[in-house]
C-alpha cells in the first residue's frame, strides 16, 4: 500500500507504504490504513495545512458511486463500502476509483508532454489494467471495467452476467 499527501497541484508531500498483508484479514488492512491517514493527516496540520478529502485508487472492480470495492483479487474484498468507513472515521469526503483509469487521469492532466486529447495508460504489476482517456475524457464502460483484463477470466466471482457485461463493452 501507499499513501500520499499531495497538494492542490497534485505534488506529493509525503507518503507512507507498507505490504498489504491480505492474509491478516480485512481489519488489519482497515487498521493500518486508517493509521497512515491519521499521520499523513497530523503532518498537514502540522505543516499549517488540511487534508480536504481522500482519493482511493485500488485494483480491482470499482463501483465509484458508491465507493465500494465490488472486486479487488489481491485484497481478496468483495462489496468493501472502503469509502464509508473512512469517511465514517475521519470525516472528510472520500473518492474511490480504479487504478488504472485513475493513473490515465493523472498521465493526462500532468503527465504528457503535449497536450493530447486521446490516450491509453497500461498497468502491468500484479494484474493487467488500462486507462483510457477519448476526446479528453475517461472512458470506463457500462460497469466501470473498460480495459480492466485481469479481471476477465474463470474466477471472477460468483456473478456471471457481471463478467459478460465486461466483456460485451469492453470491446464495443
Amino acid at each position: 500500500m501507499l499513501i500520499g499527501l499531495v497538494n492542490g497541484d497534485g505534488e506529493l508531500i509525503r507518503q507512507i507504504q507498507f505490504p498489504t498483508l491480505p492474509e491478516q484479514g480485512t481489519d488489519s488492512i482497515l487498521m493500518r490504513i486508517l493509521e497512515a491517514l491519521l499521520l499523513l493527516q497530523k503532518a498537514a496540520k502540522d505543516d499549517g495545512g488540511r487534508v480536504r478529502g481522500i482519493g482511493i485508487a485500488c485494483t480491482g472492480v470499482i463501483n465509484s458511486k458508491t465507493n465500494s470495492i465490488v472486486y479487488s483479487r489481491n485484497l481478496g474484498w468483495r462489496n468493501m463500502a472502503i469509502g464509508e468507513f473512512i469517511f465514517k472515521e475521519l470525516g472528510l469526503p472520500v473518492r474511490l476509483g480504479n487504478d488504472a483509469n485513475l493513473a490515465a487521469v493523472a498521465e493526462y492532466v500532468w503527465g504528457t508532454q503535449e497536450r493530447v486529447e486521446d490516450l491509453i495508460y497500461i498497468t502491468v504489476s500484479t494484474g493487467v489494467g488500462a486507462g483510457i482517456i477519448c476526446g479528453g475524457q475517461l472512458v470506463t464502460g457500462v460497469s466501470e471495467s473498460a480495459l480492466q483484463l485481469l479481471y476477465l477470466n474463470n474466477s471472477f466471482p460468483d456473478n456471471h452476467n457481471f463478467h459478460t457485461n465486461i466483456v460485451a463493452h469492453q470491446y464495443s
